[in-house]
């Protein structure tokens, strides 16, 4: 079982996690030993719930007394000495609904690295992957948008040089045009 107790503050979130090494449910939970370094990545639902709409993190290392991206560390007692510990910031991005099938196609710009297996963090930030996945989410809309804006456009420079060729044509041939 994992104790997490969280506090929103100043935009982002503080979590605390605890947990026994062995939980005693080695169906549900890995059992962890001092020394051990484990993959963990976090994920936070919408309103508590399993759907979609959720945020994840990049997958980083824990190590139980040993160097690792995030260092757990023992403690007894019903509270860790919090002052002794660095705080870790962890963040999280909405990773939308691209698949392995768009990533590994010609039409992704990174497939050579897809296809190589080189991990999404070696061509990606956080802040990239959110812009990504809220693009994908709603191509639809934005292409949509695009085309109206870029008709729009067009119309407005089509417009405005017949407007400039009338005005000119007219004071050539002698006639005062009223703008």
């Amino acid at each position: 079982m994992i104790f997490a107790q969280g506090i929103a503050q100043n935009g982002q979130w503080n979590l605390e996690l605890q947990r026994a090494l062995d939980t005693g449910y080695p169906l549900d939970d890995k059992a962890m030993s001092h020394l051990g370094l484990y993959d963990i990545a976090f994920a936070v639902h919408a309103n508590a719930t399993g759907s979609r709409w959720h945020y994840v993190s990049f997958p980083s290392t824990l190590g139980l007394g040993r160097d690792a991206q995030i260092e757990a560390a023992r403690f007894s007692g019903d509270q860790p000495p919090w002052d002794d510990y660095e705080w870790q910031t962890i963040t999280l991005f909405y990773p939308g609904q691209m698949g392995y099938n768009h990533a590994a196609s010609d039409s992704h710009a990174g497939v050579g690295e897809v296809r190589e297996r080189v991990g999404i963090r070696a061509g990606h930030s956080e802040e990239e992957l959110a812009s990504y996945a809220v693009e994908g989410e709603f191509r639809e809309q934005i292409l949509s948008q695009w085309w109206f804006t870029d008709f729009t456009w067009l119309f407005f420079v089509i417009a405005t040089s017949v407007a400039v060729a009338m005005l000119t044509r007219g004071r050539r041939n002698g006639q005062e045009v009223d703008a």
